[in-house]
């Protein structure tokens, strides 16, 4: 009885080590606590938030805090290490000798008034660059009737988001020159939807999580996404269709058939020196995979 006590003794012994030192713990797969700063600028904000917010329910050890900066703020804050990670919008990484990561995609969509006088044309020919370079460069567009001979006379009022956006970087590469300073900015990117709301002669370019609901996915509110018609030809094809569901739009992306002047790419930025180094390549490995949480703020996957 006594040599059986021993022998299940020494065997519990076994297994115990066995388990914490043959085998891995799984506190060991842990990162220690600690906090990082994340700096994101406004078109990517929504996208750091859920993302983080995700990663702190997974790692409730870490703190990781978002902070809604300007462009000049982000560069002072990654470069003094006060921030460790940068979200930003953009056609390429606006921070030389950063690394960064692209981890996701917004569009660029052509919106007007569901109210436009226009509308009927719009929708079966769409507008063509040279329309819109009259719209927004030169000003020459100055009314619905001049588009379509049988619409009302309605002023056509364009709206462009802040000059030192690069929301609106996009629209001048895409319609190749500078905007019109005749054409109204709105304070912030995100008062273009309600820009177009306030005026049945508005259009605007507008990011995709605006334009449509993020629970229907459907188009947000009284607005219509017009299709551009890029090889001019006065009708709308099949590659220039109106997107009226957010799906229809992606599926579009996806297939590579979305003009690239028109995607733009959100960066996770980072430096090798970041302090908690292990923190911001654990978060950059979460924010890669995070499907759900971008789908849910509008965001969608970049192709690979």
């Amino acid at each position: 009885m006594h040599r059986r006590l021993l022998v299940i003794f020494f065997l519990s012994l076994f297994f115990a080590f066995a388990c914490n030192n043959g085998g891995k713990n799984a506190s060991d797969d842990k990162i220690a606590a600690g906090k990082i700063v994340v700096a994101a600028a406004e078109e990517s904000f929504d996208l750091a938030k859920q993302i983080a917010a995700s990663y702190e329910i997974k790692n409730p050890q870490i703190d990781i805090e978002v902070r809604e900066c300007s462009a000049s703020d982000i560069k002072k804050m990654i470069d003094n290490g006060e921030a460790q990670v940068v979200f930003v919008g953009g056609n390429e990484n606006p921070l030389a000798g950063y690394n960064s990561s692209v981890i996701a995609v917004d569009l660029l969509v052509l919106a007007v008034n569901f109210y436009n006088p226009a509308l009927q044309t719009l929708t079966m020919m769409g507008i063509a660059p040279k329309q819109l370079q009259e719209i927004f460069i030169s000003g020459s567009l100055k009314s619905w009737d001049q588009i379509s001979k049988r619409s009302e006379n309605v002023l056509i009022k364009a709206f462009a988001a802040p000059d030192n956006t690069n929301f609106n970087n996009f629209v001048k590469l895409f319609l190749n020159s500078e905007i019109n300073k005749n054409v109204e900015r709105v304070f912030s990117e995100k008062e273009i939807h309600s820009s177009i709301l306030s005026d049945k002669g508005a259009v605007s370019f507008i990011s995709s999580r605006d334009a449509y609901s993020k629970t229907s996915g459907r188009r947000n509110g009284d607005i219509y996404i017009i299709p551009i018609d890029l090889n001019s030809n006065g009708i709308a094809d099949d590659d220039e269709l109106i997107f009226d569901d957010i799906k229809m739009l992606e599926k579009s992306y996806a297939k590579g058939l979305y003009d690239e002047k028109l995607v733009r790419k959100h960066f996770f930025i980072f430096s090798e020196k970041a302090k908690r180094k292990d923190i911001v390549d654990d978060f950059l490995n979460f924010a890669k995979n995070a499907s759900k949480e971008k789908r849910e703020v509008g965001y969608f996957e970049p192709i690979k």
